[in-house]
């Protein structure tokens, strides 16, 4: 079946069957969980993100961490601070609140797993003291940004952790939430 369209022209009407798209074979996925998180607590001194992936042009994933203000159990892009990721062969990290990003590309192939670590250490008062990020090939990522220990690196307040994977590729990240007090270790495979 055809959709119709109509083209006025003056005076005239005349109708133009324009034919549908076809099907895709494979369908673009967009998979998402939410974890809360206990970040607030004096006792939390390390907060760690470690993500297990095949990085390939057409998939993404990506750690959201924020308050969830309205309560409804989804982290919403508005509700988010921080944003650790893989995108379009690129590892970022985003300040969300101020719409910041760095991005950063890799060095070994795509193709291959890869452990990307994002590592902040804070101080008794729950500031970030030291930051780096890194993979499993021996390479250091956003050392111009991390050096400078933004505050917006971890905030006692968030209670909510989003994953998300998008892409046509085949699935194969994996996560992990281990909470455990003296520090605070996320992983996503």
């Amino acid at each position: 079946m055809s959709n119709v369209l109509a083209v006025f022209q003056p005076a005239l009407a005349k109708v133009i069957p324009a034919p549908r798209l076809p099907a895709w074979e494979t369908v673009g996925t967009e998979v998402s969980t939410n974890i809360s998180l206990v970040t607030h607590r004096s006792d939390v001194h390390k907060f760690s993100v470690m993500m297990d992936l095949i990085g390939t042009v057409s998939n993404c994933v990506q750690m959201a961490f924020g308050m969830d203000a309205n309560g409804d159990g989804d982290l919403e892009l508005e509700e988010s601070d921080l944003l650790v990721g893989w995108r379009a062969g690129l590892y970022f990290i985003e300040d969300s609140a101020a719409g910041t990003r760095y991005e950063e590309p890799i060095v070994a192939s795509a193709a291959t797993m890869r452990t990307f670590t994002l590592h902040v250490d804070t101080d008794p008062g729950l500031v970030p003291r030291a930051a780096y990020a890194s993979d499993n090939t021996g390479m250091h990522y956003f050392s111009d940004v991390l050096d400078s220990r933004p505050s917006w690196l971890f905030k006692p307040e968030w209670n909510m952790c989003k994953v998300t994977r998008r892409g046509m590729d085949e699935p194969q990240e994996w996560c992990r939430a281990e909470k455990s007090f003296g520090y605070f270790y996320l992983r996503v495979r």
